[in-house]
């Protein structure tokens, strides 16, 4: 996401999606320490809202500032139609963060950390929400 005179401009087009996630402070963050409440609101309320090539939306109850690195985790996911049930964990940074008006609840835009690892996270995202009838670009 690049800043032009405080606009956004996004570099790549978001696919909407609403996906139960796990989020939680990469152990490499000593930045974000949280309270056990907190950590278990982020576990249980979080969800992934949007995806792109460049990173993911996320809403949930905590608030993890700019800069915080994250590892969202979508779990109970079946392999390719297998029956097999396995997790995708992905490691994000927090771009920016708003507070969603009259809720406590924040919108987080992240981006991915690792460019390669991002391919193949995307190509998830992508096939989970087609499977379940498809995402609307936002």
């Amino acid at each position: 996401m690049k800043t032009i005179d405080n606009d956004q401009v996004r570099q790549h087009s978001r696919r909407a999606c609403c996906l139960a996630a796990v989020v939680a402070p990469s152990g490499t963050d000593a930045q974000v320490q949280l309270t056990k409440q907190a950590l278990e609101n982020a576990a249980e309320h979080s969800l992934v809202v949007d995806f792109s090539e460049g990173g993911l939306g996320l809403r949930g109850p905590v608030m993890f500032p700019r800069g915080s690195q994250l590892d969202v985790r979508l779990s109970g996911l079946d392999g390719a139609g297998e029956g097999e049930m396995k997790s995708l964990t992905m490691r994000v940074r927090v771009q920016r963060v708003q507070m969603r008006a009259g809720t406590p609840t924040y919108y987080m835009g992240t981006s991915f950390e690792n460019a390669a690892a991002a391919v193949l996270h995307v190509a998830t995202l992508r096939a989970l929400t087609e499977r379940d009838g498809g995402a609307e670009d936002v």
